[in-house]
């Protein structure tokens, strides 16, 4: 591929001679209307970066180079916190084994019940006198 620019006082010729069978009339269309765009930028907008010039054919020239163009995907949803995490799974698997200890086997509903018994029994304990209390789980893995 040749280029060749010619500048007068008040414009600028620009010649491509290219190989047909290794580049496609289109594609030489594509390349020289970037090249209007940064021409054109530099011309009003001489301060701007490159990443500023905004290119008056880009959703086409993605398009046809199958490059996707469809919005950016959407961020996922912020993680549940370990209570709603383990409140979905109980809403979900109700009857399903959740611990399994030696022949004690509890459901994830018998899980739920037990859990916010003892939550209930130690914020009752605890109010009276100011003390703040944390419940610990250890489940070894398996």
């Amino acid at each position: 591929m040749v280029w060749n620019a010619c500048s007068t006082a008040n414009s600028v010729r620009v010649d491509v001679s290219f190989d047909s069978t290794r580049f496609r009339p289109c594609t030489i269309r594509a390349l020289l209307d970037n090249l209007i765009d940064v021409l054109t930028a530099i011309v009003t907008t001489p301060d701007h970066t490159v990443d500023n010039i905004s290119f008056s054919h880009a959703l086409d020239q993605l398009v046809a180079a199958n490059i996707p163009v469809d919005p950016a995907p959407v961020p996922p949803q912020p993680r549940p916190t370990l209570t709603q995490a383990f409140s979905d799974v109980v809403a979900a698997h109700h009857d399903l084994p959740a611990l399994i200890d030696g022949n004690l086997t509890l459901t994830y509903r018998e899980v739920d019940i037990l859990t916010s018994d003892l939550s209930r029994r130690i914020l009752e304990a605890t109010k009276q006198q100011e003390m703040h209390a944390f419940v610990s789980l250890c489940i070894p893995p398996g």
